[in-house]
C-alpha cells in the first residue's frame, strides 16, 4: 500500500506513523530520521490522522475493538485489510500478547 501510494500520488509526500508495542517503539525510533517513520505506542496513540490503514493484524491485538474504536474516532479515513473473515459454525481465536 506505501508504494501504491507514493506512485499513485508522486507530487505528495506522506508522514508514516506506526502503532507498535512500547519497547519494539522505542527501539525502532532510534532509525526515526533515516526510515522516515515514526514509531508509537497505544498510549501515544492520541493524534490525528489522516488516513490509518489497518492491515494483517487486527486480529492479533490484545484489546482489538479498543483499538479499531480509537483508530475511527482518529482519523479521516481507516482502511481494514486483509481481515481472515471465514463463514464457519466453528471459529478459533489467538491473541498476541506483547
Amino acid at each position: 500500500m506505501a508504494y501504491w501510494l507514493r506512485d499513485f500520488f508522486p507530487e505528495q509526500t506522506f508522514e508514516w506513523v506506526i502503532l507498535e508495542s512500547e519497547s519494539v517503539a522505542e527501539s525502532y525510533n532510534e532509525w526515526k530520521k533515516e526510515a522516515g517513520i515514526n514509531w508509537i505506542y497505544r498510549d501515544a496513540f492520541n493524534d490525528t490522522f489522516d488516513v490509518i490503514l489497518i492491515s494483517c493484524t487486527l486480529q492479533y491485538i490484545e484489546n482489538w475493538s479498543e483499538v479499531l474504536v480509537d483508530s475511527v474516532r482518529s482519523c479521516k479515513i481507516l482502511f481494514l485489510m486483509r481481515l481472515p473473515i471465514l463463514e464457519s459454525n466453528k471459529h478459533k481465536f489467538g491473541v498476541q500478547y506483547i
